[in-house]
C-alpha cells in the first residue's frame, strides 16, 4: 500500500501491478463487517484524506477522469482524516469526519487489505 496527501479528498485504487494495470477483479473477504481485498495482486494507492476541508463546489473527485483507477473515491468539504490499523495479516483503514463543532463522525467509510496463508 502507498500513502499519499495533500489533495481535498479519499480514494484508494485498485490494485495496480508493474506495467500499470488496474485490475478490477478483486477477491474480498468481510470480518466483522469491514470488506478486505483479499491478497491483492499488486499495489494499492490510498489518498488518506484532508486534515483542512475542501471549499467550494464540493465536487472534486479522485479519478473522475478515469474511474477504472479507482474503488472508491470521495470529495470532501469538512475536516477529515483516516486512521490506519495495522495487525499481522491485516491493515484496516478508516475515514473519519469532524464536524464544525469537533465532534467525529467515526467509520464514514472502512475497509483494508488482508494476507491469508497460502
Amino acid at each position: 500500500m502507498v500513502l499519499q496527501g495533500h489533495d481535498h479528498c479519499v480514494s484508494r485504487t485498485f490494485p495496480v501491478n508493474d506495467k500499470l494495470n488496474f485490475q478490477t477483479e478483486e477477491n474480498f473477504q468481510t470480518v466483522e463487517g469491514v470488506e478486505y481485498s483479499a491478497n491483492p495482486q499488486g499495489t494499492i494507492y490510498l489518498m488518506n484524506g484532508p486534515a483542512g476541508d475542501q471549499t467550494g463546489d464540493g465536487k472534486m473527485i479522485a479519478g473522475a477522469n478515469d474511474p477504472k483507477k479507482y474503488k472508491y473515491a470521495s470529495g470532501s468539504v469538512v475536516r477529515s482524516y483516516a486512521e490506519i490499523q495495522v495487525s499481522d495479516n491485516t491493515v484496516t483503514v478508516t475515514v473519519k469526519y469532524v464536524n464544525d463543532s469537533g465532534s467525529v463522525k467515526t467509520n464514514y467509510h472502512k475497509w483494508g487489505i488482508i494476507k491469508t496463508a497460502a
